[in-house]
Parts: structure tokens; sequence; C-alpha cells
């Protein structure tokens, strides 16, 4: 017949078991980050780069509405 579980044995299983799963969470967490810090800074970059074309083209709108009053105020 079976012998009943050893309770020495089972407490190491589940202490082996919760430590695993604290260490595989610290890792997500970890890989999160790292995820969501490279995400952060390539959103960033984007920002960045749609205000400079941004405003480029506010620039040269400005110009060219400049050059195109000036045309009927010449008259």
């Amino acid at each position: 017949m079976n012998s009943p579980p050893n309770p020495d044995k089972l407490e190491i299983r589940n202490s082996k078991s919760e430590i695993r799963n604290k260490f595989e969470i610290q890792n997500s967490n970890v890989s999160n980050k790292s995820i969501l810090a490279r995400y952060s800074n390539q959103a960033t970059k984007m920002l960045l780069l749609s205000q400079i074309i941004l405003n480029a083209c506010m620039s040269l709108l400005c110009k060219y509405v400049e050059k195109f009053f000036a045309l009927f105020t010449q008259n």
C-alpha cells in the first residue's frame, strides 16, 4: 500500500516551487521594465522627431503665407 506522504518532503517541494515562482516573477518584472524603458525611449525619440518636423513645416508655411500676402499688398 501507499505510505503516507512525508510532510518534510512536501514542505521542501513547496518552498522550492515558491522560490521558483518568486524568481520567475522577479525576472518577468525586470524584462517588463526593460521593455517599457526601451519603448518609452523610442516614443520619446519619435515625439522629438515629430516636433522637429512640425516646426520645420510651420516655418515653411509661414514663409509661403508671408510671400502670398506680400503679392497682394504690393498692388
